[in-house]
């Protein structure tokens, strides 16, 4: 008997052991971010005395391992899988293009170049810039060759420099005169007095007039006006903006930077109208007072004008200087020989460049009708002209060229005409070279 109670404690201790080392039969495990793993399996049983006769039945099967633990979701992204599209898409309808724009009729440069051959041995340049059709210096440093600098894309010249990094160390580039100079100190400005470059502008490097209005009280003004500092260009000025001019003394005129009386008949007092000319408010006209000027009085402007009508026009003197008898032309107000050839005598054709009457003639005929100042009979206009080619212009000084279409002398028909300091630019619509 005791060997047998012995031999259950024994049984008894393993069976515990058991259950400790494999979680007791029937552990689960959480779900989690990966799939549980599931319990272990059950212990098969110990045989367990139930009774004093020592009949032992077999312990109960140990349950069956725990469900696997069922892991958490990794994403969420959907699960369907979108179909193609079945129809084929349709093409566009066919529509005709829109028309395309008219030829330019006149920005390209009559005779100019199409390469750097057509420039070889030209006073400006020897560059072609196709763009326009004129010979220039450069459109690249590399225009510049060694030792000339760099290429200044505005006037397509080749210059000292464009910004200081051009220059030598110590040295700072002038944008206004495109020239390297050495860098400034306050010693070195200090010569001028103050409003008269003795300011060493440090981030420049150059002497200027001002960094700030104070800078300008030395300086002065006309009729003792004080002066600001326009911050553009460092230079002492009457206004940078209508504040800076007296109050109730006029406006500030940006362009000249000077305080002007009006720029608008809205800066006039009430009946007053602004001459945009002269800057200076006036009086509304009246037909009295523009009967004293030998004019009109244009109700609408304000100002008296050589015409309303061509009944207007019966020569003689008015404002802007003689009035030719003729036809108004209500675009300017001014009065002109004519604006068709019905308004000139039977053998003269109105020439519309210059709304005067020319006589009309055939060209290479024995006898020809055309005198000075129109001594040339227009090929392709049918009636007197200033000239057909340039040597029809002869020594004028400010019209040696001829504009074939209108056959007028003019003062440039390129660039390449303007060869005056300061005045190298061709107003394609004047004809006239400036600044």
């Amino acid at each position: 008997m005791n060997a047998v109670r012995v031999l259950i404690k024994v049984s008894l201790l393993a069976a515990f052991a058991a259950c400790c080392s494999v979680g007791c039969s029937s552990s689960s495990n959480n779900g989690g971010t990966h799939p549980g793993t599931g319990g272990g399996s059950g212990d098969s049983g110990v045989l367990v005395g139930t009774g004093a006769t020592g009949a032992a039945t077999g312990g109960t099967v140990g349950s069956s391992g725990g469900a696997p633990g069922t892991g958490a979701d990794t994403g969420t992204g959907g699960i369907t899988v979108g179909t193609g599209g079945t129809t084929p898409g349709s093409g566009g309808a066919l529509t005709d293009g829109a028309a395309g724009a008219a030829p330019d009729s006149g920005t390209r440069i009559p005779n100019g170049c199409t390469s750097n051959d057509g420039c070889k041995g030209n006073a400006r340049g020897g560059v072609c810039d196709t763009s326009t059709g004129e010979c220039v210096q450069c459109l690249a440093t590399t225009d510049c060759g060694t030792n000339r600098g760099v290429c200044d894309p505005t006037s397509k010249t080749c210059v000292d420099c464009e910004t200081s990094t051009d220059c030598a160390t110590g040295d700072s580039c002038n944008p206004a005169t495109h020239r390297c100079a050495p860098t400034c100190t306050a010693m070195s400005c200090g010569g001028g007095g103050p409003g008269q470059g003795a300011i060493c502008d440090t981030t420049s490097g150059l002497c200027v007039q001002c960094l700030k209005t104070a800078d300008c009280a030395a300086a002065g003004g006309g009729g003792g006006a004080a002066l600001v500092c326009n911050p553009k260009t460092d230079t002492c000025v009457g206004c940078v903006t209508t504040a800076d001019c007296p109050t109730g003394q006029g406006v500030c005129d940006t362009t000249t930077n000077a305080c002007v009386q009006c720029l608008a008949t809205t800066d006039c007092m009430t009946g007053d109208i602004c001459n945009t000319t002269a800057h200076r408010c006036q009086a509304k006209c009246t037909d009295m007072s523009c009967t004293q000027t030998g004019g009109v009085c244009d109700a609408t402007s304000g100002f008296c004008v050589q015409c309303l009508k061509t009944a207007d026009c019966k020569g003689g003197m008015g404002p802007g200087g003689a009035i030719p008898p003729g036809v108004c032309d209500v675009t300017t107000d001014r009065c002109v020989q004519c604006l068709a050839t019905t308004d000139c005598a039977t053998g003269q054709t109105c020439d519309t460049s210059t709304k005067t009457c020319a006589a009309n003639c055939t060209a290479g005929a024995m006898m020809s009708p055309c005198q000075a100042p129109t001594p040339i009979c227009g090929a392709s206009t049918g009636y007197c002209v200033q000239c057909a080619v340039a040597s029809d212009c002869g020594v004028r000084t400010f019209t040696p060229q001829c504009l074939a279409k209108t056959g007028q002398c003019v003062g440039c028909l390129s660039n390449n005409d303007c060869m005056f300091p300061g005045f190298a630019t061709c107003n394609l619509q004047t004809h006239a070279c400036g600044p």
